[in-house]
């Protein structure tokens, strides 16, 4: 048996900045503009720009409309009507910005419409706070977090802002700075759904804190009963730090319930039932749902990979699986070690094992993987001296 050596991971989940998944969702202003006051001088003097004015008002309104309908394109249409009439309207610049990276992935468009709305509102927190996002879905970090800072100069109380700088910093692994943007996001709005994933994320996965992770995917449900990914990465913690399978399951349920074709789920799920309720039939089909939904997900083949051999003593198709996530990641490092293993104890093919062993090693300590990076090293150095290694059970 090799059962033991085939690594299975469940699926992490990015910490959201508006997404940073999803960097976090882009926000546009919840609150319509308000229509510009004009005095009796103006409309004797410039009754053009008077009439231009509410004009534009009129297709920005009708634009806010149409994106609350999801009628993206209707919503983009109103909007460029706007600015025809009145081209130096600000925060029609901005929300067009919004509007081309958030829903049509137009990131330069959206980041040039951002910056002539800055140019022509220097003190718009709103439009600082949504450069900050585009650039940060650029990975220009610290662009991302001057923007950030400007924002919340600008407006102290703009929650938003504070926990997208959390997700920077957290990127940028200073976590004890991200978890003090979080609360504070929180202590601003405390049923912001977002913050509770986002510092749930954090404690799972860099202040050990697994509990306190839990709880706050809770708030984070609570506030947002349809917070996918929130589902997820409850489920997440509790299969592999809390043991509660039983609750492990019923979020997955309820994530797949919510998006049925969410593939992380049912890679997440699948690895439930294969290591934690022993259901691998229900694996199988779960992993082959997932990789039906996104064909080239290394994770996924790499764990359906692990249970063909594992569970059904189908190693051409675990082969076959572990070749199919190298080629879609070929840095990714456990799918080598999965292979290795099967090379040099199933197949008798030692200096195949023992380069994927190399190789996955070299990749875990480039990674960062110190730890993970040694224990193949150690594994290797066996093999390099055994004349014949039989499989530890």
């Amino acid at each position: 048996m090799v059962q033991n050596y085939l690594w299975l991971k469940l699926t992490a989940i990015a910490l959201t900045i508006p997404s940073i998944q999803t960097i976090a969702v882009v926000r546009a202003s919840a609150n319509p503009i308000s229509i510009v006051q004009v005095t009796s001088r103006d409309r004797q003097i410039a009754p053009s720009v008077q009439t231009n004015s509410l004009k534009a008002e009129e297709y920005y309104r009708s634009a806010e409309q149409k994106y609350k309908k999801q009628d993206y394109r209707g919503a983009l249409a109103d909007i460029n009507r706007a600015l025809q009439v009145k081209p130096d309207f600000a925060d029609a610049h901005r929300r067009r910005g919004v509007l081309k990276a958030e829903r049509f992935q137009d990131i330069p468009g959206g980041l040039a419409d951002i910056n002539r709305a800055i140019q022509l509102d220097p003190k718009n927190a709103k439009a600082c706070f949504n450069r900050g996002v585009i650039r940060a879905m650029q990975k220009d970090y610290r662009s991302a977090l001057v923007d950030f800072d400007r924002a919340i100069q600008l407006k102290p109380n703009l929650a938003d802002a504070y926990d997208n700088r959390g997700v920077v910093k957290a990127i940028q692994q200073d976590y004890r700075s991200a978890l003090a943007d979080f609360n504070r996001a929180i202590q601003i709005q405390p049923d912001f759904s977002r913050p509770y994933y986002n510092r749930g994320f954090l404690k799972q996965n860099n202040l050990q804190d697994p509990k306190g992770a839990v709880t706050d995917y809770d708030r984070a449900i609570q506030f947002d009963p349809n917070f996918v990914d929130a589902y997820v990465k409850r489920g997440t913690v509790k299969a592999e730090n809390l043991q509660d399978f039983k609750g492990a399951l019923a979020d997955f349920n309820r994530s797949i319930q919510l998006n049925p074709n969410y593939p992380l789920a049912y890679t997440n799920r699948g690895f439930l039932k294969q290591i934690g309720i022993q259901d691998p039939k229900g694996a199988m089909a779960d992993y082959n749902r997932a990789i039906q939904l996104a064909p080239k997900d290394a994770i996924t083949y790499r764990n359906r990979g692990a249970l063909k051999v594992s569970k059904f003593q189908d190693v051409p198709g675990g082969m076959a699986d572990f070749n199919r996530a190298i080629q879609f990641d070929p840095n990714e490092a456990l799918s080598y070690k999965n292979r290795a293993f099967v090379k040099y104890e199933i197949l008798n093919d030692r200096s195949g094992g023992i380069a994927d062993m190399e190789k996955a090693a070299k990749l875990l300590q480039q990674q960062g993987n110190r730890q993970g990076a040694g224990e193949l090293k150690s594994v290797l150095k066996k093999w390099q001296k055994a004349k014949n290694t039989s499989p530890i059970i």
